[in-house]
């Protein structure tokens, strides 16, 4: 086997080395684009529950006696 015949080899097996790590990071980040897109879907849906909730202030009345109403 000549000394290119060897370098042609080495490089093959580089690419293929190579090639399988690209395939990894492509399943992994395929992975975090689901989580990422699962992740926006809740903060979605969080954020339409909370536009839909009543908001007041719980306040202490004049007058003292300990007494409290909600102001929305």
């Amino acid at each position: 086997m000549s000394t290119k015949d060897a370098q042609a080899e080495e490089l093959k097996h580089q690419l293929h080395e190579k090639e399988e790590a690209l395939k990894a990071v492509k399943v992994e980040d395929e992975g975090l684009q689901k989580k990422l897109e699962s992740s926006q879907q809740n903060v979605a849906k969080l954020e339409k529950e909370l536009n839909n909730m009543p908001v007041g202030v719980l306040v202490q009345t004049e007058g003292g006696g300990g007494s409290q109403r909600w102001i929305f």
